[in-house]
Parts: C-alpha cells; structure tokens; sequence
C-alpha cells in the first residue's frame, strides 16, 4: 500500500535565525521524499526569511503574505497544500528523527483517526537544556468519556498532525485568532473523529524568550499553563458545545 502524501506547514513571522533548522528537520525525515511536501508560510516578516529559505529551491514551496496572525497563515498554508495528512511545524521549532513515519503509522494502524499528537520536548534555548514534558495524552474517540474530556490538554502546533479528509467543517480557521490557532484545531478536532496520543517526544518546542505563547518569554510549559485554551472549550456556552457536538 502506498503511503499518504504528508504536508508538513510551516508557519512563520520573522523566525529566520530558526527557519533552517525546521525546515532540515523535515527534509532529514527518514521518509520518502515523493511522498512528502514542504509548505513554508511566511506571514509578512520583515526580517532575512526569504533569503534564508531561497538556498532549498524546488525542495520546499515558499510562499509569502501580509500578516494577518496564526489562522491566517494556517488558512493561506491549506489551501495550497496537498497532503492527505498535515503535519504542522511553527517555524522556531523543529522535528526529531523519524516523526513522519511514526505519525504515518499509527494512522494507518486508527483509519478512524482525525488527528495523530505526540509528547513534547522543550528546549530552554538560553541554559540549552532539554526537559521531555509528559503532559497527559487520550487515544479514543475523546467526548464518550467525560474523564478524558476534562483531562484533554491542547497541545501546541508543532505536535499535531491532522487528516485532511476530516478537517473540512474546521475550515476556514477564524482568523481573529492571531494566536492559538492550534488550540483551534486540537479543540475541536475530537468533536469529528478519534484521536491517537503517542508518548514519544517527536518534535522540540523552543522556549527561546520570544515566543507567542509564553507571555513574556518566562515560564515552561506545564499541565495548568498549556490546559488554560481548555478551560475555556470545556467552560464554554452551552450553544457553543450544541454546535461543536454537531460537526
């Protein structure tokens, strides 16, 4: 059988001093490479992203946009993109061997699966020391078990990959999420489809004092600090949970 073909999105906003190192990431993959695209959204940077990306050719597909935040960079991405899987990568973090063909196998393993998510690695960028996070993981179909629903974290971007097939009544991601998109999607993805958790750290989150998520660059991530999006989903209006319910 042959593999689906992987898109792996990558979304940026003058991270060029860490675009490489995302983009080698996935070219490294030990995955065919056929079977496998590069989509790079630069979301307006004013900084040398262009230049830095224009050395890997027909390699990857570049793409350049005004700003418009998170949503919009992932909305521009899809709609260009050809993957029967998306695999998404913030572009100031990077994959770790053999990502993809783990991600590909545990969908083949759940056809029923909508998203496939992995456990994070984070990199303190300024102590250059590494802390695997074990943040709680569900498999299954996640709102059946009221447990598991109030248990489910968001994970962020770099640790999701998602069906395309499945993603359409997700779409167009609203784009006054400037930020968190992700959450978004993993939110809301368990509404449509089960899920696959697994425990291996597939990815690293670089914590470097800049990031978008992190208010003021301070902190790691932790159960209460990456669980905050999922609060507001599990204390939503009840008209809200009647729609989501209804995808």
């Amino acid at each position: 059988m042959q593999r689906p073909l992987v898109t792996v999105l990558i979304d940026s906003y003058n991270y060029g001093h860490f675009i490489e190192e995302a983009i080698e990431s996935v070219l490294a993959q030990d995955f065919p490479a056929e079977r496998m695209e590069v989509v790079v959204v630069d979301d307006g940077s004013t900084d040398d992203t262009a230049e830095r990306v224009r050395k890997y050719g027909e390699r990857i597909r570049y793409f350049q946009k005004p700003n418009g935040g998170q949503a919009s960079a992932f909305n521009f991405g899809l709609r260009r993109s050809r993957g029967d899987v998306i695999a998404f990568l913030d572009a100031d973090d990077y994959g770790l061997a053999g990502k993809l063909r783990r991600i590909v196998e545990e969908f083949a393993k759940n056809p029923e699966a909508g998203m496939v998510y992995h456990n994070i690695r984070q990199l303190d960028a300024r102590r250059r020391t590494f802390q695997d996070v074990g943040l709680p993981l569900i498999s299954g179909p996640v709102p059946s078990n009221t447990k598991d629903l109030l248990n489910y974290v968001l994970y962020p971007t770099s640790f999701l990959a998602l069906r395309r097939n499945l993603m359409g009544p997700l779409l167009p991601i609203p784009e006054k999420l400037t930020i968190q998109a992700d959450a978004y999607l993993s939110g809301l993805t368990i509404f449509l489809a089960p899920i696959v958790g697994v425990p291996e750290c597939l990815a690293v989150y670089r914590q470097h004092g800049q990031n978008l998520f992190l208010e003021n660059g301070e902190g790691n991530f932790s159960a209460a600090r990456i669980a905050r999006p999922n609060s507001r989903c599990v204390d939503r209006s009840e008209k809200e949970m009647a729609w989501a319910a209804r995808l």
